[in-house]
């Protein structure tokens, strides 16, 4: 069996819209890139990651820009 919080709504949003970002920004930032992962690869897997895991790292990495913007980092 699946995870948990999988729904078959989530296996329909496209990698970017799982990610909280535009087409334009997932294909500009190529996120796979950084994985070693074919990009075909990396999507399979975004498809099966829990939603609320992928909510959390993004906000995470928005909290960590956001302190480094402030102390000047």
């Amino acid at each position: 069996m699946g995870p948990k919080n999988l729904s078959i709504l989530d296996l329909r949003l496209k990698p970017w819209q799982r990610l909280g970002i535009t087409k334009k920004q997932y294909l500009a930032g190529k996120p796979w890139k950084g994985t070693g992962l074919s990009r075909e690869k990396y999507e399979q897997i975004i498809s099966v990651v829990p939603q609320d895991y992928l909510n959390d790292l993004k906000i995470e990495a928005e909290a960590e820009a956001l302190i480094e913007k402030i102390l000047g980092g």
